[in-house]
């Protein structure tokens, strides 16, 4: 059994204990606009600075905004473009969550042409980013490539929108992916390329279009930050998160039990907000390797449902239903029918634990 394995079970065993963990990660970049000016990021292109500049309103968070303008005939590094550049680059294996707000303006052009408001660029010269938020029509759209639309939703202009990306960065399509939240909702996460091969990308927001487009367009941005767990960027959706795994808890520990009903109601009562929410960010952030060792847990919880065998830890009996509670938090209410029966029987057990 792998270490990885080993890490997750023992993690599992002590949360049915009652030991907490705090999370590990950081932010790696912070763009939101509060220092009052630019020098969050690394440089700006632009016609000239008054089409980017910070405001007070209107905000989306803290105290300050950025609003960008572009008009027909802007030239900026060779292209109709006002953006902010974060120049730090994400290289293969990355693993990045970003988190923004964007407000288009309530005279935001309807255009069948294209308009990028957040992009990933490659380090490349020449061709389309591998990862772009852009505007095409009436329609917000991520595309990759220039081409490829991995999601699309309705332009609503005149009002503050929350973006969540967590992105793989990797050449490989089996390896790289994008997952995504739109206005607290995840609308959509899909496996590709998310670099250029022998390349790297680099962070740009907001408003890059095609020279045809005559009107002016001006769009806001608010907010921006990176980081490596989705709980610093965007903690209200793990305390969403949290909230759903309770009532999923107390639930179950409403169910009819027979002696062991006690740890139901442990499991539900005794569990607070913040070991909900780190084992939602845990789940979130595993790799390929740790969910291979998180189904190896079902199959020994359910190996131990079948026996009816119990174990134990520093003296104090664990039924089965401790491990089929916490596979079902981490695994986001999966298998939902284990827990119950293990709740119903009373049945103990948690073999391969110690393994």
């Amino acid at each position: 059994m792998s270490l990885s394995s080993k890490l997750i079970k023992l993690t599992f065993f002590a949360l049915a204990c009652g030991v907490s963990f705090s999370a590990h990660g950081s932010v790696a970049f912070t763009g939101n606009f509060e220092t009052g000016n630019l020098t969050q990021w690394t440089k700006y292109q632009a016609a000239s600075s008054a089409r980017v500049r910070t405001l007070t309103s209107p905000v989306a968070q803290g105290h300050y905004a950025a609003r960008f303008e572009v008009r027909h005939g802007d030239l900026a590094a060779s292209g109709n473009r006002a953006e902010v550049v974060h120049g730090t680059p994400e290289v293969e294996g990355n693993e990045r969550y970003f988190s923004w707000s964007t407000m288009f303006d309530a005279n935001y052009p309807i255009q069948n042409a294209w308009q990028l408001f957040t992009q990933w660029h490659h380090s490349g010269p020449n061709g389309s980013p591998p990862i772009e938020f852009g505007i095409y029509g009436s329609s917000i759209k991520l595309t990759r490539n220039g081409s490829t639309t991995l999601w699309t939703a309705p332009l609503v202009r005149g009002k503050w929108h929350k973006f969540v990306a967590h992105i793989k960065f990797s050449a490989s399509a089996s390896v790289g992916f994008i997952e995504v939240y739109y206005d607290g909702v995840k609308v959509m996460k899909k496996n590709y390329a998310t670099l250029y091969p022998g390349q790297t990308d680099y962070l740009k927001q907001g408003l890059y279009r095609s020279a045809s487009i005559q009107p002016t367009g001006v769009i806001y941005h608010d907010g921006m930050v990176e980081g490596t767990h989705l709980a610093e960027v965007a903690s209200e959706l793990v305390s969403a998160a949290a909230t759903l795994e309770a009532q999923d808890a107390a639930a179950f520990a409403a169910e009819p039990t027979a002696s062991t009903a006690t740890f139901s109601e442990r499991a539900a009562v005794e569990m607070s907000a913040s070991e909900l929410a780190q084992m939602e960010s845990e789940r979130q952030d595993s790799s390929l390797e740790n969910l291979a060792g998180i189904d190896t847990i079902e199959a020994d919880s359910q190996a131990s449902l079948a026996a009816g065998t119990g174990c134990s830890s520093g003296g104090t009996s664990i039924p089965t239903f401790a491990l089929a509670a916490l596979a079902l938090v981490a695994l986001a209410r999966r298998r939902r029918s284990l827990a119950v029966k293990a709740s119903a029987s009373g049945q103990g057990g948690c073999a391969g634990l110690a393994k």
